[in-house]
């Protein structure tokens, strides 16, 4: 079906009024709303969260809090050491955009077998990893990071068949197979890995996760409608940069297919989509760059002459388009940035794992939506802190080092009179 384009510039005029009314108010309202009514909704539909919070399910959670609904939960084959058929991750059928989406949780060292059971038992072709392999919210390694390789998990054996590697994202073709089963009965998964999103943070550009989005959609394992084979998308915890890029393809699809979204209203949509995970979309800046996103995909689909937004293409290339506490973007240099954290270590690590403590979605009443500003803030007044304190080390070395020397010529002069005087009273 062709994209009508009127119906595409009406729709983008609502979406972008509603961007810039949110711009104007700003954001963290705007989601602090939304988790009140979250949890309001929850209660309302009397959601439970028994099965995942259990004790026997315990290792299967990264988080305590980060829990599929008892109602709205991924049920795979019973087996002695899982008699609940558990996984945290929560099936996403969205009739009117036709995704079958489950957004999951990356695997932890506990939950891998079950993991591979997941994709077994639901026929998966595609899996989206969106976070960062190395970065500090890196999941079990549930793959062969090297082509031809093969790895087992409980009755599983996985081979990476092959590996295409791009700016922004690595293609894996895996091979899905019973140990000692037949060769003609594995299963073919393409696994690819978007790799510009940190956690809790937001791309350089809409466009790097458009081309993700789009690419992801050429390929034959991507169903276009509900009942086919579901996409598995995951991050760490799977609820923020999962949640951001499922309301994203959400919108997006609607938009092309013509189907009319009610009122344009991206947050609306938002709490509705939580009825499937909670939590989803976690921070006013993962909003913002949701709202972007959309609205840049719009631009893609009129050809508009000027982008909507401004990219990492309009800035030199030395400049990295870094989210602020009150999600605007400003211009900062990020290779001084990285050379920083690098040298930060473990205590970035550190403040970044308190991160993920703090925002979770059975807790949001209790945390504030400030908490990501507040962890930002104290990572970068220790940063200022180390950086200070190395400037005055190298201060007074410099000193210190001066009268060392001194120090030095002052014994080899004291040295050479006593040779003298010893020598001549031999």
């Amino acid at each position: 079906m062709s994209t009508d384009k009127e119906y595409v510039k009406s729709a983008f005029t609502k979406i972008k009024n509603g961007y810039e009314a949110l711009e104007r108010t700003g954001w963290n309202p705007v989601l602090s709303r939304v988790m009140t009514q979250s949890e309001k909704q929850m209660k309302e539909l009397k959601y439970k969260f028994s099965v995942g919070l259990n004790e026997r399910n315990a290792m299967r959670n990264r988080y305590t809090n980060v829990i599929p609904y008892d109602q709205n939960r991924v049920i795979i084959s019973r087996s002695a050491s899982n008699i609940d058929g558990y996984v945290n991750a929560s099936p996403a059928r969205y009739e009117p955009s036709r995704t079958n989406y489950i957004l999951a949780q990356g695997p932890v060292e506990g939950s891998v077998t079950d993991w591979w059971q997941m994709m077994w038992d639901k026929s998966v072709s595609l899996i989206i990893q969106l976070n960062q392999s190395g970065s500090h919210d890196q999941i079990f390694s549930y793959f062969p990071r090297t082509v031809n390789g093969t790895i087992s998990f409980g009755a599983f054996e996985i081979t990476t068949e092959s590996e295409r590697t791009a700016t922004d994202y690595v293609h894996r073709t895996l091979k899905l197979k019973e140990k000692g089963g037949e060769e003609d009965d594995a299963k073919i998964v393409e696994h690819v890995n978007f790799t510009s999103w940190g956690d809790f943070e937001v791309p350089r550009s809409p466009r790097s996760m458009l081309a993700l989005l789009f690419y992801v959609r050429r390929l034959d394992a991507m169903t276009s409608s509900c009942e086919g084979s579901p996409t598995v998308v995951h991050c760490s915890a799977g609820i923020g940069r999962t949640g951001t890029f499922y309301i994203v393809d959400v919108v997006l699809r609607m938009i092309s297919a013509n189907i009319p979204i009610d009122r344009m209203d991206l947050v609306e949509l938002l709490l509705f989509l939580r009825r499937y995970r909670p939590g989803l979309i976690q921070t006013p800046q993962q909003l913002r760059f949701a709202y972007l996103a959309v609205l840049e995909g719009f631009r893609w689909f009129l050809n508009y002459p000027e982008p909507v937004v401004h990219t990492k293409e309009d800035f030199p290339a030395d400049v990295t388009l870094i989210s602020s506490e009150e999600g605007s973007e400003s211009p900062r240099v990020g290779k001084s940035k990285s050379q920083t954290l690098r040298a930060v270590g473990e205590k970035t690590r550190l403040l970044s794992a308190e991160v993920s403590e703090t925002h979770c979605p059975l807790g949001e009443k209790s945390s504030s939506i400030d908490d990501v500003s507040q962890i930002k803030r104290k990572r970068k007044e220790m940063i200022e802190r180390m950086v200070e304190k190395s400037r005055r080390a190298e201060k007074s070395i410099r000193p210190f080092s001066g009268r060392l020397w001194g120090a030095f010529a002052v014994a080899a002069v004291f040295s050479a009179v006593v040779v003298g005087f010893v020598w001549k009273s031999r």
